[in-house]
């Protein structure tokens, strides 16, 4: 079976601050098996931010939500999920962008994003 790498963008609520940082790297890499490289705290250009934070709903307010872009291999959403909230952050959004599209330089279109929670 091929290994197929997925990009999993985590929406939170608050600031992730290093320790936090630190203790998710720490869980997915015991539970998941994934390294530093795949897991890091992105500065997205204005368009793409804007379009990952546009699928939160309207009616959550949040002051300066982070956005953690994760790179994975053959896991499972909800393993991923599990993770993320057991790790005491506050996820907003967990969205996965097709693998043909992860490379891409432009900002990726809404109707393309899947939206998984």
């Amino acid at each position: 079976m091929k290994n197929l790498v997925q990009q999993y963008y985590a929406i939170m609520e608050e600031k992730v601050s290093t320790p936090i940082f630190t203790k998710l790297w720490m869980a997915l890499k015991l539970n998941l098996g994934s390294s530093y490289l795949d897991v890091k705290l992105e500065r997205l250009c204005k368009t793409k931010r804007k379009q990952l934070l546009s699928l939160v709903p309207h009616y959550i307010t949040v002051e300066k939500p982070s956005i953690l872009s994760i790179q994975l291999t053959n896991t499972k959403i909800e393993e991923l999920r599990e993770v993320i909230t057991t790790s005491g952050l506050k996820l907003l959004k967990l969205v996965r962008i097709p693998i043909n599209m992860r490379e891409q330089e432009l900002a990726i279109p809404p109707n393309i994003m899947r939206d998984l929670f």
